[in-house]
């Protein structure tokens, strides 16, 4: 029997925790190296089939460098960020596109967030959000993005990351079997649901600190009372139907 192959999805995260802390690794592991997580991670049969049907199934998003139409919004000098996470290797950089009514204002967090803040199980442990260091090439005064943290440990890979050019090579050129296994690896520390908007927006959210983040009470007010995140959030909840008076409200 293949390790943590009889547990839930939770049990075997924390499990793969603990046995990269009883190999021998050292404290910023121990503290929950997403990369070294996925390593150990052990998917069940259940959780396989699935991932081989999303593989088999998987449409790979382009955009074009220009658009057919020109835009009325005044459109950034950088259409991608400056460092790649592991998501973007499948998911390309804009990877919400299922929801045409949500797409737009999900893929716009990217530059502000991992996607591990909304993305990622912690599997009950302690967990902070701090903002990493602005990548190389940054412009003056922008900020990197804020990201979750088991310790002292970011929970998110970037292409600096051996991992990241192994499932590159993985991804481009390897068989099903191989990357339907990675697919399981890489998804099993991820929640099954994402964090909704009003876990971040909402008058009184706990998810994030603001004032920690660096954001100015302006600029906390305005986020925490966003409408498009109650309209977002609402739109999911009824599955797609809206009415006027709620969005009033």
């Amino acid at each position: 029997m293949k390790p943590f192959a009889s547990a839930s999805g939770a049990a075997r995260l924390v499990a793969a925790l603990a046995v990269t802390c009883l190999m021998g690794a050292g404290p910023a592991l121990c503290a929950g190296s997403l990369a070294v997580t996925m390593r150990e991670y052990e998917p069940a049969a259940a959780q396989l089939e699935k991932s081989r049907r999303k593989v088999r199934d998987h449409k790979g998003v382009e955009a074009p460098d220009e658009p057919a139409v020109r835009p009325f919004h005044k459109r950034p000098r950088r259409s991608e960020p400056l460092r790649r996470r592991l998501c973007s290797i499948c998911h390309g950089p804009w990877p919400h596109g299922k929801s045409a009514t949500a797409r737009a204002f999900l893929n716009m967090h990217g530059r502000a967030l991992t996607c591990t803040v909304c993305h990622l199980e912690t599997g009950g442990r302690p967990v902070s959000f701090r903002r990493l260091p602005p990548p190389q090439g940054a412009a003056e005064g922008e900020e990197g993005e804020i990201a979750p943290f088991f310790g002292t440990e970011a929970q998110v890979v970037f292409d600096d990351d051996p991992l990241f050019s192994e499932l590159e090579r993985i991804w481009e050129g390897g068989a099903l079997e191989e990357k339907a296994r990675w697919h399981a690896k890489v998804h099993g520390p991820l929640r099954k649901r994402p964090r909704r908007c009003r876990d971040c927006h909402g008058r009184g959210a706990k998810l994030l600190d603001l004032s920690v983040l660096g954001y100015g009470e302006a600029e906390i007010r305005a986020l925490e009372t966003d409408r498009r995140a109650r309209i977002l959030d609402m739109y999911e909840k009824r599955k797609k139907r809206l009415r006027l008076r709620g969005l009033l409200d």
